[in-house]
């Protein structure tokens, strides 16, 4: 949806220039969220951590104690501290 109002203009004054119009509410605002789980075309990136999947799944990975899912693949190995 785009949404538009129109204020009027002002001419120049003794302290200063003329005043646009003013324009509020010009811009977009969100309809739908949707999940797009269809994979993309893989590519050979030469990294040694990247992965792909082909067709549905998730990689399963844990951040800061939490466990999250994801469908993107590049990855990299960080050492823990002990």
């Amino acid at each position: 949806m785009v949404s538009q109002t129109i204020g009027s203009s002002g001419g120049p004054t003794n302290n200063s220039g003329s005043i646009n119009s003013k324009q509020i509410g010009l811009g977009s605002s969100l309809s739908s969220i949707d999940k797009i789980m269809s994979a993309g075309s893989s590519q050979n990136t030469n990294e040694p951590y990247d992965f792909y999947i082909n067709g549905d799944g998730f990689f399963r990975i844990e951040s800061q104690g939490e466990i999250l899912y994801t469908r993107t693949g590049n990855f990299d190995l960080i050492q823990r501290e002990a």
